[in-house]
């Protein structure tokens, strides 16, 4: 039960927390006309930097009241077992952050990786080519599906991640040239065995800002854009993303993620604390 009210207050405050770290500051802003009016009513009208950070109008007392519990466990910093504090230990051996904010600073997006700095906001994903029996990726003997490059006093590091850039030079249709960096990573100090030929895919936080909405579209909103053969000629072959679904013990329809790899806000959530942070 404490871990449902856990998982569930976390989610209703994946939308709206905040963090008091340090931050750029811009005074401009650009939008397309009517963007500012995606949510309707639900909208905030605020353009600080706490934009993110604001629960959506219109909630009950009760609501009110999870959201700020949801909130300080979104901010709070968890720490190693055994601790003073039941309430937030439990960190590690391995991990990524210490605290949800650390990669959704403010709630929004994290930043691409540099060698030598903490990756706060960024991790790696790691797999063996094929999938599961549940179509999952399959996990790496002795690291799982994501890297973990932190890890508690005394506890070894899975590995660090580092990159190269290759750079690309071209020139635009009118002749205006440009010049891309494409990223090359590699793995060094590995702990628990070689990661030589193992899938890699990089992940930059994203802002998390909107999921309950999106929780509250009906599948059938989504699944009317799918177009794998572009019959449109749009250009865009959208499709939808089947994932395996924990709660019912069948495939559902992905939704959360950079690859709409979890079907629901609590499983999405979920993987996330084991993944980052245990």
């Amino acid at each position: 039960m404490k871990l449902k009210i856990v998982l569930i207050s976390i989610i209703i405050t994946c939308l709206y927390s905040c963090s008091d770290d340090d931050y750029t500051a811009t005074s401009k802003i650009e939008y397309e006309e009517g963007e500012e009016f995606l949510t309707g009513d639900l909208g905030v009208n605020s353009t600080s930097n706490n934009a993110f950070g604001f629960e959506i109008s219109g909630l009950s007392f009760v609501e009110q009241a999870e959201f700020a519990t949801g909130n300080s466990l979104f901010n709070q910093t968890w720490v190693s077992s055994p601790a003073s504090t039941t309430g937030r230990d439990g960190l590690g051996p391995t991990f990524n952050a210490r605290a949800c904010a650390t990669c959704h600073f403010k709630d929004g997006r994290g930043k691409a990786f540099v060698n030598g700095e903490d990756s706060s906001g960024f991790l790696m994903r790691i797999s063996m080519p094929g999938q599961d029996s549940n179509g999952d990726a399959l996990p790496v003997l002795g690291y799982g599906t994501q890297l973990q490059d932190r890890a508690n006093n005394g506890i070894p590091f899975e590995a660090k991640v580092n990159v190269t850039y290759e750079v690309i030079n071209g020139e635009y249709a009118d002749g205006t040239s440009y010049q891309l960096q494409k990223p090359i990573y590699s793995f060094s100090q590995e702990a628990f065995g070689s990661l030589s030929g193992v899938l890699m895919s990089p992940r930059v936080a994203q802002q998390t800002i909107g999921l309950g909405l999106i929780s509250a579209l009906p599948d059938e909103e989504i699944t009317k854009f799918v177009d794998e053969a572009d019959s449109d000629n749009d250009g865009i072959s959208g499709r939808a993303n089947y994932v395996y679904n924990y709660d019912i013990n069948e495939r559902d329809l992905g939704k959360y993620g950079w690859k709409a790899n979890a079907p629901t806000l609590k499983q999405q959530v979920a993987a996330a604390l084991h993944g980052d942070m245990a």
